[in-house]
């Protein structure tokens, strides 16, 4: 019973995953790191024309939550895309 468990496990296993080449982690790294550069030169642009903008450690832009009291009801404005 042990050794037929055995082999439909291996039979089945999910493969591991593989590495990515070489220059492709550096590129992604690279494009990583210039990502959070511009984040923190864009928030202290901002904070120099007295507005907060904030971006999470990734350098993806952390918007500020509207409360649901201030948001307008459907068709007060145009919002999104307008074709």
């Amino acid at each position: 019973m042990g050794l037929g468990r055995g082999l439909s496990d291996r039979m089945y296993a999910v493969a591991p995953a593989r590495r990515e080449p070489f220059l492709a982690r550096m590129k992604k790294g690279y494009h990583r790191w210039k990502r959070r550069r511009m984040a923190k030169k864009f928030e202290v642009y901002m904070r120099k024309h007295d507005r907060s903008v904030y971006f999470d450690e990734h350098g993806n832009y952390k918007g500020h939550e509207v409360p649901d009291e201030e948001k307008k009801p459907d068709g007060d404005s145009k919002g999104g895309w307008v074709n």
